[in-house]
């Protein structure tokens, strides 16, 4: 695809151009180049001109990080300013621009499409409507709930207007020095936090020994990261690697006498006139600073679950802040066992957990909230539900059931995202007079009612 490095070089693509949309397109200059039937199609006006290549990030690659596996958007043959990105279309989709930085990467959030005011509807007979709701500071949830088609908008701003062609980035060393930990002197691996790859992730630190005049400057003993080409301004925190963000460091509040997690806000890296910069953190004052769960007592958690009726034929993932083989966003895999879905797992009580189809997160378990099934945002606690397994004080064993799916009945009830039970009904070869099976390029469906579902459940058109 074209990249927009093209149309920053060519002469013909000035700034005054990004003024304001000298021409619209319609639906029609949308229709004999793109799939308007089966993707969505989105075509925008930037106001503000990108310096670098814009992709689609979204849910349809599972809001991946990697720029190779983000749809590109290209230049519109025509129509001065305007760009195009299309992808196919599922129950769900969600997505919005984001700039890469200088280097081609995904450099976190920061220069995504600005808040919902940004997002201008110009009117385009035919064109269709995208769901805004306001996430954060200046982040916009873009959602797309007409299905496949034209969605012709003008952006006018980025993301806390940000530029990726202006930041600076930088070299930096970080030293830490943290508070004492002797209870868990054994599994205490502090870590940064930082959206330098897309997301928070975490980044392991080195424990190093330092010897002769080094140690002078800092200290026998420490933590040591290094970080290579980072925006200034880039937040991040330190959490322990074993219990997550359960155990971010904290700072003693005098006027509220409570400790307090440090917030995102709360350390960034600095500007600078170096290529190199060097920050020194000493933390060992145990009044004034801490991680809250150095004296937490770690599990082995047996988990037992019967689903709700509609489990993904690609297989049942487990998700959490659990640790022992779940390094914060790894899923692990579960077993289908006697009716259940079982895994194994290590963890605090205040660990947390959710279900979702394998390799995606459009497909998880939801609960019913007395009005409307809705995902579990807060996630389940396994001090909530766990059990003492017999015989062994650091064993637990959560045996859930979670099939019972009417919410007539007044019960918890819960299902899959894209279970939809009359759909389902039909895969079955319960066919009634509305409904028959097609293939598509050697994929079969169910069309019902003039819709067309896949084997999940999953209305597509």
């Amino acid at each position: 695809m074209k990249k927009f490095y093209a149309f920053v070089a060519a002469a013909l693509m000035s700034a005054s151009l990004f003024a304001a949309p000298a021409s619209v397109p319609a639906v029609s200059d949308l229709a004999s180049k793109y799939d308007l039937a089966n993707n969505v199609v989105l075509c925008f006006y930037f106001d503000a001109e990108p310096c670098n290549t814009v992709v689609l990030a979204g849910s349809y690659n599972g809001w991946s990080d990697d720029p190779s596996k983000c749809v590109e958007f290209e230049a519109l043959d025509g129509f001065a300013g305007w760009y195009v990105a299309e992808a196919k279309y599922e129950a769900g989709f969600m997505a919005k621009p984001l700039q890469l930085d200088g280097s081609g990467s995904f450099a976190g959030w920061a220069y995504q499409a600005g808040e919902p005011a940004a997002w201008v509807n110009l009117g385009v007979e035919g064109t269709k409507e995208i769901q805004l709701t306001g996430e954060g500071d200046h982040e916009t949830k873009a959602e797309y709930p007409q299905g496949a088609g034209a969605y012709i908008y003008e952006l006018k701003y980025w993301k806390k207007e940000a530029n990726p062609c202006t930041a600076k980035y930088h070299n930096y060393t970080l030293y830490l020095f943290p508070p004492e930990c002797e209870a868990k002197e054994d599994i205490f691996e502090p870590a940064i936090n930082s959206p330098m790859s897309g997301s928070w992730k975490m980044e392991a630190m080195e424990l190093t020994v330092y010897e002769g005049e080094v140690s002078e400057l800092f200290g026998e003993i420490c933590y040591v990261y290094q970080a290579n080409h980072v925006a200034e301004g880039t937040a991040y925190k330190f959490v322990d690697k074993t219990f997550g963000w359960d155990n971010q460091y904290q700072m003693w509040d005098a006027e509220s006498e409570s400790w307090k997690n440090v917030t995102d806000a709360d350390y960034t890296l600095p500007e600078s006139d170096k290529d190199y910069v060097e920050l020194v953190y000493d933390w060992r004052d145990g009044n004034k600073y801490r991680y809250p769960m150095c004296d937490a007592v770690i599990f082995d958690v047996d988990i037992a679950i019967k689903v709700p009726a509609g489990a993904p034929e690609a297989g049942v993932e487990l998700m959490g802040s659990f640790i022992g083989g779940n390094d914060f966003g790894t899923p692990v895999t579960m077993q289908l066992k006697d009716g259940k879905y079982t895994a194994k797992v290590q963890g605090i009580e205040k660990s947390t957990f959710k279900l979702r189809e394998a390799g995606t997160w459009s497909n998880q378990v939801q609960i019913w909230d007395g009005e409307k099934f809705v995902d579990n945002e807060a996630n389940w606690q396994f001090g909530e539900e766990w059990e003492d397994v017999l015989g062994c004080e650091t064993c637990k064993l959560i045996d859930l059931d979670w099939s019972n799916g009417d919410p007539e009945t007044g019960d918890d009830a819960y299902k899959w995202t894209n279970y939809d039970p009359d759909v389902q009904g039909i895969q079955n070869v319960r066919l009634t007079e509305n409904a028959h099976k097609v293939v598509v390029d050697g994929v079969l469906y169910i069309v019902r009612d003039n819709k067309m579902f896949n084997l999940q459940g999953a209305q597509i058109r």
